[in-house]
């Protein structure tokens, strides 16, 4: 299965941003590919609308209108992956357009779900699960606006968002009111939120580095606890108002896992060590390689419990049933390739892109039904969601 634009006709406009240094050379390559078009240009300084920060860049564009060729295609050697585009275009009646992603091997059943085109490059993904009375749904940061689809991909709203620079985007029903709360992620802060962009409260660091781990009701009064990873610390921030617990420095900090048979799991240079829902840490053991961080604990099977690590340049999660075969499964993303893969390490599903996959992905249950679902952000396109398109019936709901 491909995604392109599928469009009739022949390239007749080329879009490109050179330094003033490159811009004599057009026309020698407009006459050399017999083309017959302008070239619109700008400056580095002036790259607003063009989502690249460097020059120069190129976009090739058909009679229709409609996008050929995008940057992310070409990459490093633009002038010789751009001959070859416009050659192909040139030699047939039909304008393919970009690749934008390709399933290579898949189950019966599995593939796209759903489809959401988005105008702005996409800074981060959530997904909000399941809440008694509320459905799931995705929120998706687009500049400085946060957008809520419903787990079918239809908008349900959008809000401005105080958060001139967002670097994450997380969701959870953190005060169990049937309303899901976003959390927008900075350099040192993160700010929590409702659907309309009210701000409820902020979390500030003096650390290089502040994330969020995940949530939890660690005290049992029915609300959950932010894990945040502070610096070299954890800390369990409540709901409404000051932190549950806080651990000590722990040195280099480099992962906050959930425990399947715990709390939480933390990773730093000491080895991995056990988090109970009281703060307490216990014996580091495993030590890891420097680039090496812990993303997820397999339990069970013959082999006994294992550690899923991942390295550094691609993102390594555990997923339930994503490809429907009712086991737990390892999701691997990084260097334009997106892999399934059974516990014992069998490969159950490929995907590959053009593209450098981004790090803007979400997992987990969409429709209520067993399994998981994958919403992932494509560059240039949007939103697409992955999943089994017919899953058993519900446990829970009998439909």
């Amino acid at each position: 299965m491909e995604d392109r634009h599928k469009k009739e006709g022949v390239v007749l406009l080329a879009v490109s941003i050179d330094g003033e240094d490159t811009r004599p050379k057009i026309p020698e390559l407009l006459k050399k590919n017999g083309l017959h078009c302008r070239v619109l240009l700008t400056d580095p300084g002036r790259l607003e609308g063009y989502r690249s920060d460097t020059a120069s860049i190129l976009y090739i564009v058909n009679r229709g209108g409609w996008l050929a060729g995008v940057p992310g295609e070409f990459g490093r050697n633009l002038a010789q992956e751009a001959e070859k585009r416009i050659a192909v275009l040139r030699s047939t009646q039909e304008t393919p357009g970009p690749l934008l992603y390709r399933i290579e091997k898949a189950p019966a059943g599995f593939g796209v779900l759903w489809k959401r085109p988005l105008k702005e490059q996409l800074k981060g993904v959530a997904m909000a699960p399941a809440s008694p009375g509320h459905p799931a749904e995705i929120g998706v940061l687009e500049g400085t606006r946060l957008r809520r689809y419903s787990s079918s991909g239809q908008p349900l709203g959008e809000a401005e968002i105080e958060v001139p620079e967002p670097t994450f985007l997380k969701s959870a029903d953190l005060d169990a009111d049937g309303r899901n709360e976003w959390i927008v992620g900075e350099e040192r802060t993160f700010t929590v939120m409702d659907s309309q962009g009210q701000v409820f409260w902020r979390y500030f660091t003096t650390a290089n580095s502040i994330g969020v781990g995940g949530f939890m009701d660690l005290d049992g009064d029915g609300m959950l606890e932010t894990v945040v990873q502070d610096g070299s610390s954890v800390v369990a921030r409540k709901v409404l108002s000051g932190n549950l617990w806080k651990t000590p420095p722990l040195g280099d900090l480099r992962s906050i896992v959930r425990d399947p048979r715990g709390a939480f799991l933390v990773q730093s240079e000491k080895g991995i060590q056990t988090l109970d829902r009281l703060g307490r840490l216990g014996a580091a053991v495993k030590p890891l390689p420097k680039l090496a961080a812990l993303k997820g604990r397999i339990i069970g099977g013959d082999r006994g419990d294992r550690d899923l690590i991942g390295y550094e340049g691609n993102m390594a999660v555990l997923v339930h049933n994503l490809v429907g075969d009712g086991k737990e499964e390892i999701l691997v993303v990084g260097g334009g390739v997106l892999e399934v893969y059974s516990r014992e390490g069998e490969p159950r599903a490929l995907l590959t892109s053009p593209n450098r996959w981004p790090r803007q992905m979400a997992v987990g249950d969409l429709d209520g039904r067993p399994g998981d679902e994958l919403v992932l952000t494509i560059p240039d396109y949007g939103l697409v969601a992955l999943g089994v398109g017919k899953r058993g019936p519900s446990p829970r709901t009998g439909r």
